[in-house]
């Protein structure tokens, strides 16, 4: 790996000292599954969101299984791994003491729905793989000697 070099200094404006990291990344194979979650009530703020989604996964263990979702806090749900729902909508319900913030034995109602994002996916997925064979095959060659 090796970043592009600068082809010239340049003579308009005043030079300044700039340190930036950088780093390789490499993209694993597979597939990233986006859902669209509603929660209600939905006036609730991300923290406690967060600590609904994550009660939600423990307690519907069966649906979830071993996935550790990735949720934005307010309505998008990523899994590595499809959830077992197909293409359908799921309604979940649960009473529980989610914290402190949320007050005991609140009702709270769960609506899960696989959607599609970006033109790189299909049936609301897209392919990883295809996101490093593009930036490999499409890194700019426009600053490089």
């Amino acid at each position: 790996f090796s970043c592009p070099r600068r082809p010239n200094i340049g003579r308009e404006g005043r030079a300044i000292g700039l340190r930036a990291n950088h780093f390789q990344i490499t993209m694993p194979r597979g597939y990233v599954h986006h859902y669209d979650i509603n929660i209600q009530p939905d006036k609730c703020p991300r923290k406690v969101n967060r600590e609904i989604i994550e009660t939600m996964v423990h307690a519907y263990s069966k649906i979830f299984g071993t996935l550790k979702p990735v949720f934005d806090g307010r309505n998008n749900l990523y899994t590595r791994d499809p959830l077992p729902i197909g293409n359908d909508k799921l309604e979940l319900e649960a009473s529980n003491n989610y914290s402190s913030i949320i007050h005991p034995f609140i009702s709270i109602k769960f609506k899960l729905e696989p959607i599609q994002l970006v033109p790189l996916q299909i049936n609301g997925s897209f392919n990883l793989y295809r996101v490093k064979t593009h930036m490999k095959k499409h890194v700019s060659q426009k600053f490089t000697d």
